[in-house]
């Protein structure tokens, strides 16, 4: 019976301390790549944390915003013609590329994507009473109509990101060839 007890104790030991190491691990690469990441984007201790900050607000906005689009035809129809939130994400992973550039992006970041999300939710908030009257109608196509204006400014923000990238590599195979 103690031969038993005493193969018990090693082995959850051992898996306690496989368990305990691999978080370790874990921690580590996290640690290493964030110290990479730093590096090679000039960044201060202070920089990466305004930059976490923002990037997970922008995270949750964007999911908000496609949360509440998944749950409204009406929105949907809106993402289907003007891709705001699709332009939303890669915005997003250009910032998560070049986050220097983060204060290029300060109305898409602090207007755009809050003022959409809010949109986003006051309708579906409207559409869930079911009431229905001249008014609430009216209200509720003048938010389907911010919607889609802003969905349509983050798309030609996205855009002009697409225009200049493709124009730096112009500009590069022209010297390049020179």
């Amino acid at each position: 019976m103690g031969f038993i007890v005493g193969i018990v104790i090693i082995g959850l030991a051992i898996w306690g301390g496989n368990r305990f190491y691999s978080s370790y691990k874990t921690k580590k690469v996290f640690n290493d790549r964030q110290k990479k990441y730093k590096e090679t984007h000039q960044l201060s201790d202070k920089d990466l944390e305004l930059f976490k900050k923002t990037m997970g607000e922008m995270k949750n906005q964007i999911l908000g915003i496609e949360e509440a689009t998944n749950k409204n035809k009406d929105l949907k129809k809106i993402e289907n013609s003007e891709a705001g939130i699709k332009s939303a994400k890669e915005i997003f992973q250009e910032l998560m590329a070049e986050p220097n550039e983060l204060t290029k992006y300060g109305d898409f970041i602090y207007k755009k994507l809050p003022s959409m999300l809010d949109a986003c939710i006051r309708l579906n908030k409207i559409e869930g009473t079911k009431l229905n009257s001249k008014e609430i109608r009216e209200s509720v196509d003048s938010i389907l109509e911010t919607v889609t204006f802003i969905s349509a400014s983050i798309t030609d923000e996205y855009e002009r990101i697409v225009k200049e990238d493709s124009e730096e590599i112009a500009l590069s195979k022209k010297v390049i060839g020179k």
